[in-house]
């Protein structure tokens, strides 16, 4: 199934939730890491913490109202594909758990370096390939990749200031010198690509 991967701005949206089970909690999660205000819809859940509004009714299409995007996880087939057609009414994007054919856009499996995001998917065709690629990647990816790219954003906005190209930053020697914890060794790669005056300090990187 052909897509457009994208990472889309959920801070201060409604996002809605029907079906608060185990799907429905990894969604409520992961939106809430995401800064978005999670309205949740179940009959069956009394109290829940983690959402902004809680809902204990069963599911209506007036519950959709103000909403940016829509989850559509209970266990219920017919409920979830009803969600789904109000949904697309409304000209909402809507992820039906399990069911691709009726999903707008599919939940990749995430692997996060700090700021750094990598977004794993196969296209809804099997959403546990995609974690165990995750699992891999995990492995091989280290906490070198969110140093370097802390180094990397704060030089480019130093070098942008001062009119410098500084894109030769980007290159295995800087990895490998922040996988060795090596501070003189970044120090010598950002004042041979932007200068002498170039400096960990200089840039606002504090090494610890």
């Amino acid at each position: 199934m052909r897509g457009l991967m994208i990472y889309q701005i959920l801070e201060g949206q409604i996002a809605a939730v029907i079906g608060a089970g185990d799907v429905g909690g990894r969604r409520i999660s992961q939106l809430k890491k995401a800064g978005a205000q999670v309205r949740v819809v179940d009959p069956n859940v009394d109290v829940l913490p983690e959402a902004d509004e809680l809902i204990t009714q069963n599911y209506q299409i007036a519950h959709l109202e103000g909403v940016g995007i829509v989850f559509a996880a209970t266990d219920n087939t017919v409920v979830n594909h009803q969600i789904a057609t109000d949904a697309r009414s409304l000209g909402l994007p809507v992820n039906v758990a399990d069911d691709p054919d009726y999903c707008d856009f599919f939940m990749p499996a995430i692997l996060k370096r700090g700021q750094l995001t990598l977004a794993i998917s196969t296209g809804g065709s099997c959403p546990g390939f995609a974690s165990l690629a995750k699992r891999h990647l995990d492995r091989q990816w280290g906490t070198e990749w969110e140093l370097a790219l802390e180094i990397v954003a704060s030089a480019r906005h130093w070098a942008r200031e001062r009119q410098l190209p500084w894109t030769k930053l980007l290159n295995d020697e800087l990895l490998t010198a922040c996988a060795n914890n090596d501070k003189t060794a970044v120090e010598s790669h950002l004042a041979n690509v932007l200068g002498a005056t170039a400096s960990l300090e200089a840039i606002g990187i504090h090494w610890s």
